[in-house]
């Protein structure tokens, strides 16, 4: 087992490492057996957790019924991380996009830490507009690395349109960003500058994927641990670095992207179940028209990801 995982994870770390241009000379040096042991074991045992134990129990779903398989993701090192609803949840408003943006890796957004994210509500029909242009590139472009989908890339509408677009409703105030140890952020404080590239290559977060997360009518996401292969580190900010707090232009345009790549990805996934509508990927009518729960990050080159999306509930 431990010679499977590895081989594939050197593949991984390999495309990875070329896919945000890090050096790929020494993998041996990018992790130990050791570190991916234990954060799957970690994973694994997070199923035992008080959060998770309440959780399955309001789902009604004995603990000797659970079946959890960990997953080992290479992890982009990730500038911003956003989370947008392609229908805002607060109004239920199918014509907005609701999107949130911290700094640095997303557990400060989806963890709850104390604080506000950037937040934003985003005109559904501005998107639309770019979305029939079309993009620079004509299809999101998946990842050889297997660590995500690199969005499309739409031209910003005018300076004036996208201020009108773009409600920005939140401005960012957690006072820490969460990092892979080694990663950097120009906001933190102290004067740390300089790019997020982890000077320990290669980082992979160990997650799980079970038959208690994203149930009809019951949202299981965060339900149990995520591990990264290397000890997280906490910096704290300076938002006078920050140019999303200062450059209402910049906040809508950030906002405004993510919304489009939100929106891109929710098609794809119609245009799936269309192309399949007779077979076992048939969504169920709880499924339909609810919009997507799409998270993503942004690097530090300002290209935007898209990690994972499923139906809201």
């Amino acid at each position: 087992l431990q010679h499977q995982i590895m081989q594939q994870l050197t593949h991984l770390a390999a495309a990875a490492a070329a896919s945000s241009s890090r050096s790929s000379t020494d993998l041996s040096q990018i992790y130990e057996w050791s570190n991916v042991w234990s954060a799957i074991r970690s994973v694994w045992a997070s199923q035992w957790n008080s959060r998770a134990v309440a959780a399955l129990s309001k789902a009604k779903l004995p603990l000797d019924q659970l079946r959890m398989g960990v997953l080992l993701q290479p992890l982009l090192p990730a500038r911003y991380s956003w989370v947008a609803h392609t229908v805002n949840p607060a109004s239920g408003n199918p014509s907005e996009v609701a999107v949130q943006i911290v700094a640095g890796l997303g557990e400060t957004l989806v963890g709850n830490h104390p604080g506000r994210a950037l937040g934003g509500v985003v005109q559904r029909e501005s998107v639309i507009a770019a979305l029939r242009r079309g993009s620079k590139s004509d299809n999101p472009s998946s990842s050889s690395s297997g660590v995500g989908c690199q969005g499309p890339i739409f031209e910003l509408p005018p300076e004036a349109d996208l201020l009108r677009a773009v409600d920005v409703i939140s401005y960012p105030s957690k006072d820490a960003a969460v990092v892979p140890a080694g990663m950097l952020l120009p906001c933190a404080v102290r004067g740390a500058t300089g790019s997020t590239d982890s000077s320990s290559g290669v980082v992979f977060m160990a997650r799980s994927d079970s038959n208690a997360e994203d149930l009809p009518g019951f949202a299981g996401a965060g339900l149990f641990d995520s591990v990264p292969t290397i000890p997280t580190q906490t910096l704290l900010l300076d938002y006078s670095q920050e140019p999303l707090v200062w450059d209402r232009t910049a906040a809508a345009a950030l906002l405004w992207r993510c919304a489009a790549a939100a929106v891109a990805a929710e098609q794809a996934v119609d245009q799936m179940f269309e192309q399949d509508a007779d077979s076992d990927l048939s969504r169920s009518d709880h499924d339909q028209n609810l919009g997507q729960d799409v998270e993503g990050c942004v690097t530090a080159d300002g290209r935007i990801w898209l990690l994972q999306a499923r139906p809201q509930v």
